[in-house]
């Protein structure tokens, strides 16, 4: 009921719930995000996967496609680092095997294990002036970070990296390599 006295008010004003989404969107901007996840395949998969998050937990980024860490939360120790500063704090939650990134510009980057298979998820987000922007800086972000740290950790042949949902897909030794970007529909 609610979304249609919303669509009411701003008919009345000339507009459509769409320009009004767009209007928010303008005012406080485009924000849109992106999951990624490395599958370790093997016997061994979830023993690379725990060496894979160590060394990444060991060895933090101090960029992630081209945007700098100014933050890293770690909360499985439970510490909040400024990079510029060095300052620490806590995180003042319960702890978890999970690494979270503040980026510059807005963005930021988690990365955590699955709990079911060998992988190893990375979740995104980025915020731009436009769709068009976000969009962009996503795939910046997700081309940039994966292939950088893939070479960084010196990840195995057999690793599978993918994004999920159908927006952007690398997949390493598969045949099937779509690096595209679908259009957003503007409806």
């Amino acid at each position: 009921m609610m979304l249609c006295e919303a669509a009411a008010y701003y008919k009345k004003k000339g507009l459509t719930l769409w320009d009004q989404m767009m209007n928010i969107y303008k005012k406080y901007g485009f924000y849109k995000e992106g999951i990624s996840t490395i599958t370790l395949k093997g016997a061994d998969g979830a023993v690379k996967m725990k060496e894979l998050l160590d060394s990444i937990r060991n060895n933090p980024p101090s960029e992630l496609g081209g945007y700098k860490v100014t933050r890293v939360r770690d909360y499985q120790t439970g510490v909040i680092v400024d990079t510029k500063t060095g300052k620490e704090s806590e995180t003042g939650l319960p702890k978890s095997n999970v690494l979270y990134y503040d980026l510059e510009d807005n963005c930021w980057c988690c990365v955590r294990p699955s709990g079911t298979e060998p992988k190893v998820k990375f979740y995104m987000g980025v915020k731009g002036n436009s769709m068009k922007d976000a969009e962009e800086k996503l795939a910046e972000l997700k081309y940039g970070k994966l292939p950088e740290l893939q070479k960084q950790l010196k990840i195995a042949e057999n690793t599978e990296m993918a994004s999920e949902k159908g927006n952007i897909n690398y997949r390493q030794n598969s045949e099937n390599t779509n690096n595209t970007i679908p259009k957003e529909s503007s409806n």
